[in-house]
């Protein structure tokens, strides 16, 4: 989904509010610098947030209780297993709370 012009403009005028608002007591370039840098962190932290909370309810394996999920890695090789800790901060968790699938690896 790509944003509308309408969403953009919107966003803009937002930022540019919120910006100007921030920074209004502003008595230096070196000021404004610094704002704008944690504007932008702040903005990164939402988004991320979002990004988290939308990929947890979105997942495929979110509904899967965490004894089907584990009983899916046990059947991995060494390898994948390790593998599936990248996948997600959740797979991590899961299989890394799990001593049974690293135990036997040599």
């Amino acid at each position: 989904m790509s944003l509308t012009p309408d969403h953009q403009r919107c966003i803009f005028s937002f930022t540019t509010i919120l910006l100007q608002n921030a920074l209004h007591d502003a008595l230096s370039a070196g000021e404004v610098m610094n704002g704008t840098r944690a504007f932008q962190a702040s903005v990164r932290e939402v988004i991320d947030a979002f990004s988290y909370s939308w990929n947890r309810t979105k997942s495929v394996t979110a509904g899967l209780p965490l004894e089907v999920l584990l009983a899916c890695f046990e059947w991995l090789e060494p390898q994948d297993r390790v593998n599936v800790t990248h996948v997600s901060r959740d797979w991590r968790a899961v299989a890394i709370a799990e001593p049974t699938l690293w135990t036997a690896l040599v």
